[in-house]
């Protein structure tokens, strides 16, 4: 080596010593996070840097044990083959790094163009070697299991709409049902939403299933107003027995006249509310729903058949809450339940006030009939003022009034039925 020569080395030797410590703590750290996520992309990336690091820590091997060899001697022997020529030495440190990693590549393959001349470099070959075939086949194999992973998927996906498809024609069903599967299963693979969650953890203990769920569904929880009086407790409970639900655009989720067993709430699209058309009568939409609203609570928890259909006007993502675990809910809460009910009435007041073009929460008709009631008050009121009244009269008046009151609260009721009738309120509720 010619004079001079100890600097660079030492230069050299300190620059990839440096980028390999960066590199191996970077991985390090990579590692831990792609150790809790299941993604065949993520895996490959890692896959492929490890195998970028190990052919740089060879390639790095072979630099430093080719320079040392040369170091005591103060002078380049040119004619070994196996380590870098003069003019490699003599360039810039890219050229070097760039040399040094076409003979770890090389070595890895197994075409080693560099014959080695001393005991140190065929150790260090036959070493290169074999670590090549181990990181080549892990390489191999590691992409194989990940395409064959996705396929396994698909595969499972292609059964599961071919085994349905059979089902179908075996029934001879129509080709327009057949379609709407066929949709059905698309959207849901596209969405990747072909994995159950309460299946996947249903061996860990119910503690911490709950955590789990309320930890998955925590920011879609809090953006319904339906659960915003629910304790911490109580919400953990609830997101346990929440279920995933998908609707393809133009889906009829909620039926006029069916019994109701399940309540939706809106995680991602649009629902329309509307009435069913009956023959020249078209059917006519009342509200969109849209995230964060729910729908079909009345007729859970008042337990009535639903009065209102209910449309997907896009493809909807949804979460379903059945009956059953409702209950189960409100019985360990019943002050949730009063409170509840409380907000169901006046849901239903607003909803139906907005719908009739009434800006008070009550119905036109009993709105008309305490003006009328309020003024025939007035009036006896005046004349009482005027002559001296009996007792007896006064008794006489008073069950008037009553009897009044009682009229009024009828038509309250008969009005609510007929608005709720007419524009299906129960069904939707908006945050």
């Amino acid at each position: 080596m010619r004079e001079g020569q100890k600097l660079p080395l030492s230069r050299n030797w300190n620059s990839l010593s440096g980028f390999t410590g960066s590199i191996h703590l970077f991985l390090s750290k990579w590692r831990k996070v792609l150790s809790c996520i299941s993604n065949i992309r993520l895996h490959l990336t890692y896959t492929f840097s490890l195998f970028f690091y190990i052919v740089h820590s060879v390639a790095c091997l072979w630099w430093l044990h080719s320079r040392l060899e040369d170091f005591p001697q103060g002078d380049s022997d040119s004619s070994d083959p196996w380590g870098p020529t003069d003019e490699v030495v003599d360039s810039s440190f890219s050229t070097q790094y760039l040399s040094s990693l076409l003979w770890a590549v090389k070595a890895f393959a197994g075409v080693i163009t560099n014959e080695a001349t001393t005991d140190s470099e065929k150790a260090v070959s036959i070493v290169v070697i074999i670590i090549g075939l181990i990181v080549l086949s892990y390489l191999i194999g590691e992409v194989c299991s990940c395409f064959v992973q996705s396929r396994i998927r698909e595969l499972r996906y292609r059964q599961r709409m071919d085994t349905a498809d059979d089902v179908l024609r075996q029934h001879e069903c129509d080709d327009k049902l057949r379609a709407r599967v066929h949709n059905y299963y698309s959207s849901m693979w596209q969405r990747r939403m072909t994995k159950d969650i309460k299946l996947i953890f249903s061996d860990l203990p119910p503690h911490v299933q709950h955590e789990i769920h309320y930890t998955l569904k925590f920011d879609f929880i809090k953006k319904v107003p339906f659960f915003r009086d629910l304790s911490d407790q109580m919400l953990s409970l609830v997101a346990a027995r929440l279920d995933p639900c998908f609707a393809i655009k133009g889906d009829l989720i909620i039926k006029t006249g069916e019994v109701g067993m399940e309540m939706y709430f809106i995680i991602k699209g649009a629902v329309e509310v509307l009435s069913p058309g009956v023959g020249n009568v078209p059917e006519k939409v009342y509200a969109t729903l849209t995230v964060g609203c729910y729908f079909g609570e009345k007729s859970i928890i008042r337990q009535e058949s639903r009065n209102a259909h209910v449309r997907a006007k896009e493809d909807t993502e949804m979460m379903v809450l059945q009956k059953s675990d409702l209950d189960h809910v409100l019985e360990m809460n019943p002050e949730w339940k009063q409170a509840l009910e409380s907000s169901i009435r006046s849901r239903l007041w607003q909803s139906a006030g907005t719908r009739a073009g009434v800006s008070a929460p009550e119905s036109a008709l009993a709105a008309s009939f305490r003006k009328i009631s309020q003024h025939a008050k007035d009036l006896r009121e005046a004349e009482s003022t005027r002559h001296s009244i009996s007792p007896r009269h006064i008794a006489r008046e008073g069950i008037k009034e009553e009897d009044d009151e009682k009229v009024i609260e009828k038509v309250d009721e008969r009005s609510d039925s007929k608005e709720n009738d007419q524009f299906g309120i129960d069904e939707h509720s908006q945050p």
